[in-house]
C-alpha cells in the first residue's frame, strides 16, 4: 500500500479536531478517519472538502452532539479551512452497514438531507 502525504494545511486543522475531539470524547472515541480526496491522494486546495468519519464506541449521545457542534465553531473561528471540514459520525457497531441497516447518523454542520442529522 502507498502512503499518501496529507497537505500541511490539513494536517494542522485535523490534529486541531483530534486533540479536541479526544479531549471531549476521551471515554468513547474510537478513531478518526480521513477518506475522499485526501485518502487518495487528490486533495486540491481551495477546490476539496476535508471528508472525515469519526468513530465512537456508542451511540453520540445529545451531550456529544453539542460538543461536536463546539468543535466545529471554535475550528472556524480560527481556521477558514474548518468550513470544509465534511464529517459523519458514527458509532462502531455501525461501520460496514448501508444507510437502511442504521438508525439516522450525524453528519457535519452544514448537512442538511438524507438520514443526516445536521449539527
Amino acid at each position: 500500500m502507498q502512503s499518501v502525504s496529507v497537505p500541511d494545511e490539513v494536517q494542522l486543522l485535523m490534529e486541531s479536531y483530534k486533540e479536541q475531539a479526544q479531549s471531549a470524547f476521551s471515554d468513547h472515541l474510537s478513531g478518526i478517519y480521513v477518506y475522499g480526496s485526501i485518502a487518495l491522494g487528490a486533495f486540491a486546495s481551495g477546490k476539496s472538502d476535508i471528508d472525515f468519519l469519526t468513530v465512537f464506541q456508542n451511540e453520540p449521545t445529545r451531550e456529544d452532539l453539542t460538543s461536536i457542534q463546539n468543535i466545529h465553531k471554535r475550528l472556524q473561528r480560527t481556521n477558514p479551512l474548518a468550513k470544509r471540514m465534511d464529517g459523519m459520525y458514527l458509532s462502531a457497531e455501525h461501520l460496514g452497514k448501508t444507510n437502511q441497516q442504521i438508525p439516522s447518523y450525524i453528519s457535519s454542520p452544514t448537512e442538511k438531507s438524507g438520514r443526516a442529522i445536521g449539527i
